[in-house]
């Protein structure tokens, strides 16, 4: 896909499709893996047996994604819309390799709202910022699930720190092992605007406060404590 605003659909391909020109669109197609190059690109109502990864801006809406690796893996600081997905494995293992159902070491700018994740081995969702900053991801009423590995959701400073992050109204498959910020000390509240407030009154580090709300186990609807507990 090298030529801007171009579209295709119906497209049949077990291969890799590469967007590399702004405002391309794929819909209603069946390939392996999808690598999004350059900004504005539209991925929907697509097939995928090797997940999406790349630098570039887009969107992913209602696709079934999976892979033998991870099923998304965002790089980059363009904004990524990634909504009405199944993001799914079988539970296993594939070597040595690291397996979420999105995986973010740097980047961010992300918003991931009602998608459909399991059977990942490691995660549902890992926001770990091994490699570079993650700065600005919404996580939204999602299900989030991963029945043969550990904690469903990472939120982990790393080495490079996380700022601007919300976690709000996902459905937790399992009450145990929900969210873990690897050993990491966070501090957790329950709205923006009261992680705003402090960013405005000159609290120098009030951008690393997660926000973390109504957050739930799906089978009994009981709200879930952050790890750690919430700031007072």
């Amino acid at each position: 896909m090298n030529h801007a605003g171009e579209s295709l659909s119906n497209v049949e391909v077990d291969a890799k499709t590469i967007a590399q020109a702004a405002g391309t669109s794929l819909s209603n197609c069946n390939i392996g893996n999808f690598r999004a190059n350059a900004d504005g690109v539209t991925l929907s109502h697509c097939t995928l047996s090797d997940g999406v990864n790349g630098p570039g801006s887009y969107t992913l809406d209602h696709n079934f994604i999976t892979s033998d690796g991870d099923g998304i893996d965002p790089t980059g600081s363009g904004y990524k819309l990634i909504e009405y997905n199944k993001i799914w494995r079988d539970g296993s293992r594939v070597g040595d390799k690291h397996q979420d159902g999105i995986q973010f070491w740097q980047g961010g700018n992300a918003l991931i709202t009602r998608n459909w994740i399991s059977g990942w081995q490691t995660s549902a969702i890992m926001v770990k910022a091994d490699l570079a900053a993650i700065s600005n991801v919404t996580i939204d009423s999602n299900y989030l699930d991963n029945p043969t590995g550990y904690y469903q959701l990472y939120l982990c400073p790393g080495g490079h720190g996380i700022t601007n992050i919300t976690v709000t109204n996902n459905a937790f498959a399992k009450a145990s092992y929900t969210a873990s910020t690897c050993g990491d000390k966070v501090t957790f509240v329950h709205t923006e605007a009261q992680r705003q407030a402090a960013i405005n009154a000159g609290n120098k580090s009030a951008n690393q406060w997660i926000v973390w709300n109504n957050n739930y186990v799906a089978s009994t609807g009981a709200i879930i404590t952050p790890p750690g507990g919430w700031a007072e």
